[in-house]
């Protein structure tokens, strides 16, 4: 299996072959990128396995693209990304409903901020 930068490099080159990356622009495919995760979503609501696959690369097809014409290295953008994310705390509900946890300012105890005292609040703002 090739490496990502192995298939980013193809991708581009397939783009600019095209004229997608002369001929296009960052808004035309930020509306593309839109309308390959709406095929995405349809085909998980449908289940079909290979479109769902066939979603997703087409959407990281359009974000390596959107990527370079912005003059960014989209693994660095997903560094960056979980640099902001990974010391978050909290809990996903059965309901979809991420719950956020923090840590007051006073003591070393984690608070969900739905059940947050105002107190709390204030010590946390």
């Amino acid at each position: 299996m090739p490496s990502f930068q192995e298939l980013e490099l193809d991708v581009l080159r397939w783009a600019e072959a095209r004229q997608i990356i002369p001929n296009s622009s960052s808004q035309v495919q930020a509306l593309k990128l839109v309308s390959e995760v709406g095929e995405l979503c349809d085909a998980l609501i449908k289940k079909d396995r290979d479109g769902v696959i066939d979603g997703l690369g087409d959407a990281l097809v359009v974000l390596i693209i959107l990527a370079d014409m912005e003059r960014l290295d989209l693994l660095s953008c997903l560094e960056s990304a979980y640099n902001e994310i990974k010391d978050r705390r909290g809990t996903l509900q059965a309901n979809g409903v991420f719950i956020k946890e923090t840590l007051t300012m006073e003591a070393d105890v984690r608070v969900s901020l739905n059940d947050a005292t105002p107190e709390q609040w204030d010590q946390i703002r």
